[in-house]
């Protein structure tokens, strides 16, 4: 939400705005055993089952509708 309220200068305080900015390239990624339990839990089978190939160091970030 805050990578979302950072973009919009129309609704929210311009200084606001600059520092929600930072988390838009500035965000250490959660740990992976979190990835891992949130994508067990969703599709209530075990990791391995889901992926055949899974790469765990990050490509990047992004906001959860871009993902």
């Amino acid at each position: 939400m805050a990578q979302w309220a950072a973009s919009r200068t129309d609704i929210f305080p311009l200084e606001m705005c600059d520092r929600l900015s930072k988390l838009h390239s500035a965000v250490e990624p959660h740990p992976f055993y979190e990835t891992k339990r949130i994508i067990e839990e969703a599709f209530g089978r075990p990791f391995e089952e889901i992926f055949i190939e899974f790469d765990m160091k990050p490509m990047g970030i992004g906001a959860i509708a871009q993902a």
